[in-house]
């Protein structure tokens, strides 16, 4: 789909994009009306890797995760995910997220390095079995940009806030002192 490329992964059996292919039993034949435009289904757990046909330097997607059981009949599973970027087999970076729930949310990351492809995945409940999962969270339009995360320092507000805590007890220990 455009400069991207979208297969399944791990423990995955189908890969819908747009609506329901079939009766109209979900309003507009779309997957779920939190998402504007084409929705991602993904069937069983939701791992899908995205290769994009230049190196990037950010990448963010739109997100639903239900929380209720839709018409179809499939029920929930409370997920969080990884994604991990490469830039042909090496690996750049990874971050993790979960998103609330019936909410259309984003999800991105911005790197210094440039990766060509993304790997996502839904990371397994604590004693779920990710062959059989019948729930679902869609995946929405799919945002790049190919300007690299700028390196100057920054500093970190809670740094400063221990640096000016330190200097603060110097001072009152050299005042008690006098």
């Amino acid at each position: 789909m455009g400069s991207a490329t979208f297969t399944t992964g791990p423990n995955t059996s189908q890969l819908w994009f747009g609506a329901l292919n079939g009766p109209a039993v979900i309003a507009n034949l779309d997957w779920t009306l939190l998402l504007p435009g084409t929705d991602i289904a993904i069937g069983g757990p939701e791992n899908l890797n995205v290769g994009f046909a230049a190196s990037v330097f950010s990448m963010g997607f739109d997100f639903v995760e239900p929380s209720r059981t839709n018409v179809l009949g499939f029920g929930f599973v409370e997920s969080s995910f990884t994604v991990s970027l490469y830039q042909d087999a090496v690996a750049v970076d990874a971050f993790s997220f979960s998103r609330p729930n019936d909410v259309a949310a984003f999800v991105g990351v911005w790197s210094d390095t440039a990766f060509n492809r993304a790997v996502i995945r839904e990371v397994v409940p604590v004693g779920g079995n990710p062959d059989n999962w019948a729930e679902n969270e869609f995946f929405g339009q799919f945002y790049t940009g190919n300007t690299a995360l700028p390196r100057a320092p920054v500093s970190e507000p809670g740094t400063l806030l221990l640096i000016g805590a330190g200097v603060a007890a110097l001072a009152c220990r050299r005042r008690y002192r006098a």
